[in-house]
């Protein structure tokens, strides 16, 4: 849900901002991609990338100041997995 997703992003920032870290590393391994997981996972992913872009530029920079945040998303997988599992330009605005 768009609360559960705000929560979550919010833990993300801050840990972040408690290690002193300049950002996270994303590994959803293959949202979507037959099981365990659900079919709108894929788009759950893309919703996920644009809400924390947003809190993160929000937040870490604008309230705290710090800079640039850094998000980097691990998706190595063969294509067919790859165009299964995710919205390519989507997550990579």
């Amino acid at each position: 849900t768009n609360r559960t997703r705000e929560r979550f992003i919010i833990s993300i920032l801050d840990i972040c901002a408690e290690f002193n870290f300049d950002g996270v590393d994303i590994d959803w391994e293959f949202p979507g991609f037959r099981t365990p997981g659900l079919s709108s996972d894929k788009q759950n992913l893309v919703l996920f990338l644009q809400d924390l872009r947003k809190m993160a530029k929000l937040v870490w920079q604008n309230d705290m100041n710090q800079g640039s945040f850094l998000i980097s998303l691990a998706v190595g997988a063969p294509l067919m997995i790859a165009s299964t599992s995710y919205i390519i330009p989507e997550i990579g605005k």
